[in-house]
């Protein structure tokens, strides 16, 4: 399918921004309390539609539905260049430590009783600190193998998440820990306005940095370090980089919404499959589809049921899905696995 994108590039771009806002506005409208299409646009641009309607919309519904979508199109930019830099297609945020080393964060600071700022800031930190001792661990093997980063993310999950489990015996288990586990399963009720912001702007810089790197650095740094350099590029330099970048976007979706798992994985490989894995064309697609995906995802997540359901689980069964028919389409393809 990649090879249409030359005949039909701009229309998957056109058809996934329609499909992208038809999905926001509508996720405006639908919940417990159900508005109509006029007005969601009389109280997003009028605000005259009634006290009711508008604090819904502003205080509810727009935040988190705009978080949602940032941190959709965080999470599907950071697969792809994890992706890419690793040279395996299986590589994702969940798999290299990041998500893991920000629950640590969000786990100690619940348990400690820090506010909900200063949790997503520890969270965000460890996040960073998480992909760090991943990528020393991996230069301990002195092997230049991706493998070897992917086998040091697991280690480094995998310690993290034995971490999570000790604070978990150490909280209360009327108070405390279900926080824990609720914000660790993925959820964007508790997202404000202030964090809304704070998430757009830094997703917003990040993206477009690697997007204007995506041309000459990204695809040459996913061709390997002996082709790269060839080409002139600081390899070990723009790797460190782009992994900076891509973890900051990760730990970042972790901090506010908590471990939102699949979307790292399945969306790169969506948007390659109809873009091929040049990166200035797979990360457009991404984006929107990411946003979008993550937009359903949220609004299922508080609509299905009375109560609200983590987005975690709602992201877990459709991306298993998504996944299954990615592979069958493939047919079998090979999978990056060194």
């Amino acid at each position: 399918m990649a090879k249409t994108w030359h005949k039909y590039g701009w229309l998957y771009l056109i058809v996934g921004f329609i499909f992208m806002a038809f999905v926001f506005v509508l996720s405006l409208c639908m919940g417990q309390y159900h508005l109509s299409f006029s007005e969601v646009i009389n109280a997003l641009f009028n605000g005259d539609n009634g006290e009711t309607a508008n604090n819904i919309i502003w205080k509810l519904r727009l935040p988190r539905l705009l978080s949602a979508c940032f941190i959709g199109v965080a999470l599907a930019v950071a697969g792809i260049i994890y992706q890419n830099t690793f040279q395996n297609e299986l590589a994702s945020p969940d798999i290299i430590g990041v998500s893991s080393g920000a629950s640590v964060g969000i786990a100690w600071g619940i348990l400690i009783g820090l506010p909900l700022i200063a949790i997503s800031f520890l969270g965000f930190v460890l996040g960073v600190l998480a992909m760090g001792l991943t990528l020393f661990i991996a230069r301990l093997f002195k092997n230049k193998s991706m493998t070897i980063l992917i086998i040091s993310g697991v280690l480094v999950s995998g310690f993290m998440g034995a971490v999570v489990s000790l604070i978990k015996s150490m909280a209360d288990a009327d108070t405390q820990l279900p926080n824990i586990v609720f914000w660790l399963l993925g959820s964007f009720a508790s997202v404000t306005m202030e964090q809304t912001i704070i998430i757009m702007i830094v997703v917003s810089i990040c993206v477009t940095f690697l997007y204007c790197i995506s041309g000459k650095i990204l695809n040459n740094i996913a061709l390997g370090e002996e082709q790269a350099r060839s080409k002139g590029v600081n390899y070990k330099l723009w790797r460190i980089i782009i992994l900076g970048f891509a973890t900051i976007l990760t730990a970042l979706s972790v901090s506010i919404a908590g471990v939102i798992g699949w979307v790292g994985l399945v969306i790169p490989h969506i948007a390659r499959l109809l873009a091929g894995h040049t990166t200035q064309k797979s990360i457009p697609l991404a984006i929107l589809f990411g946003g979008s995906f993550m937009m359903i995802c949220d609004t299922l997540a508080r609509t299905l049921t009375t109560s609200e359901i983590p987005v975690g689980a709602i992201t877990g069964f459709f991306g298993i899905i998504l996944f299954i028919a990615i592979l069958t389409f493939k047919k079998g393809q090979k999978y990056g696995i060194d």
